[in-house]
């Protein structure tokens, strides 16, 4: 007779093994498995790790419009083993957690090989929304997870009531995790379960505990936030967190996609389904209903629409289907089947693993990048800055050739984009303002974003102005060609 020590252990073991294999496997950015490829985003916040490591602070010294937390965490990684490696173990542990938690929401209502499976087409749908690895949904996924199940356990009579201002301590700094990583998956995801428990409370007519919960809540989420407050504060630096974070994401965000509406229409019909079927399995309480429309929304209103927002979603896809596997297994395979459908149809496109995996161009275009930097002097490595006249995604791949190389680039902008985002870092934050001893230039045939407007009041001024204080100030060096853009490789005169 096995024991249930025995059991967990094996269970334990398991969940690892399952995490490593999964990140090695399809996190491409920071796999070793894929070490010719750093990723897009992920490149850009292994750079502002990368950059904390080497005595920069996010938004003053190194512009990005991600949360903090998501850099630190990148900054851990790299501190603990340089380069991508440690990244990426820490991406298994952070995964290993969330599928514990997958585990215990699954086992609220069903148990057995039925809880495992129900994890397993959790992370069966990660494998479409992961798009390369350490990115901010996978980060919050742990807190995520577990948030889920501290509210289901709680709502379904699982645990105690006198536990409830507790979690609602728990459900506040799990928000401010999650805020510092992405804000409108915070208010969302977080944001939505305490609603559900705030509901709860007036549902039964415990007004004065309603009111506690939503104080306890704040007080937690208070608490958490004080590191990294006082990090900020430390460096002189609270406004341009509150700038980098807040302010010119509420500008990002409003950005759009032109087919992007269609995207939404699929997943508003989606997440109908996903309500009625839950609503139909009647193991939740009616406050649950009422949170889990909420907790689309962060998705739905977050400008540009990606793949990888799902992935925030997927302890509340196991939730749906483990009350459903727990009702009746007919409306289960319908709900699987629809879901397969939506994610097979919208987003997977195995055309982009095969651009950056196999791609010649995009190879030869990192080698020739590392040829010209190849060319700096040692002590002068830190004076350089890219600067970006082409296509967005050129950017991020320089991104990646500093990153690989070691290097922090000299501007405060990584990647040109940001310009065209907001007139403020157009303004403020022209090469001019920042002058590097050296500059990696890029041209492409397509100059522009592909979902920015080109006829846009920054674009062509920003592209022009910068060049041309290129060569006013600056003599070339060093050129090199290749199929995806020319390079050039320019030095500050004295």
């Amino acid at each position: 007779m096995i024991s249930k020590g025995t059991n967990r252990l094996w269970g334990s073991f398991g969940v690892l093994a399952f995490s490593v294999a999964f990140v090695l496997f399809f996190s491409a950015s920071t796999s070793p498995l894929y070490s010719s490829f750093e990723g897009f985003d992920s490149a850009v916040f292994k750079s502002v790790g990368l950059a904390i490591l080497d005595g920069k602070v996010p938004y003053v010294d190194y512009f990005d419009h991600k949360g903090p937390v998501l850099y630190f965490i990148n900054a851990l990684g790299q501190w603990l083993v340089p380069g991508s490696t440690g990244v990426f173990l820490l991406q298994v542990l952070a995964l290993s957690i969330a599928i514990c938690f997958l585990l215990k929401i699954a086992r609220l209502f069903v148990g057995g090989w039925k809880a495992y499976l129900v994890a397993l087409l959790g992370m069966a749908v990660c494998f479409i929304t992961y798009q390369w690895g350490n990115l901010c949904e996978e980060w919050e996924l742990p807190a995520i997870a577990a948030a889920l199940y501290g509210t289901l356990a709680l709502l379904t009579g699982k645990w105690e009531a006198k536990r409830a201002l507790a979690w609602c301590t728990a459900l506040g700094a799990l928000f401010t995790y999650s805020f510092f990583i992405r804000p409108n998956d915070a208010v969302s995801q977080m944001g939505g379960l305490m609603l559900a428990v705030f509901c709860a409370f007036l549902l039964e007519k415990e007004y004065l505990k309603a009111v506690k919960g939503a104080l306890v809540f704040l007080g937690g989420a208070a608490l958490a936030a004080l590191p990294v407050l006082s990090y900020f504060a430390a460096h002189g630096a609270l406004g341009d967190l509150w700038y980098g974070l807040i302010a010119h994401n509420l500008l990002y965000t409003g950005l759009s996609v032109p087919h992007s509406g269609i995207k939404r229409l699929w997943m508003l019909a989606f997440f109908a389904l996903t309500l009625f079927l839950i609503l139909r399995a009647g193991k939740r309480r009616e406050a649950l209903a009422m949170a889990f429309p909420f907790l689309f929304f962060g998705l739905l209103s977050g400008g540009q629409f990606f793949p990888h927002y799902l992935t925030a979603l997927i302890p509340c896809l196991a939730a749906a289907l483990a009350l459903l596997a727990s009702a009746n297994w007919k409306p289960f395979v319908l709900y699987l089947l629809c879901l397969i459908a939506i994610v097979r149809y919208d987003f997977y496109n195995k055309d982009t693993l095969e651009l950056h995996f196999h791609n010649e161009p995009y190879r030869q275009l990192y080698l020739q990048s590392q040829a010209l930097l190849d060319q700096v002097p040692a002590e002068e490595k830190k004076q350089i800055w890219n600067y970006n006249l082409g296509f967005a995604l050129d950017g991020f791949v320089y991104t990646s050739v500093f990153f690989r190389a070691g290097l922090v680039q000299a501007n405060r902008i990584p990647l040109y984009i940001m310009g065209f985002v907001d007139p403020i870092l157009a303004e403020s934050d022209r090469i001019e303002d920042h002058a590097p001893l050296w500059v990696l230039l890029t041209h492409a045939d397509d100059p522009y974003p592909y979902w920015m407007n080109p006829e846009g009041p920054l674009m062509k001024e920003y592209f022009q102005a910068g060049y041309d204080y290129i060569e006013s100030q600056y003599d070339c060096v060093a050129k090199a060609d290749t199929t995806v853009c020319s390079l050039e490789l320019w030095k500050r005169r004295n």
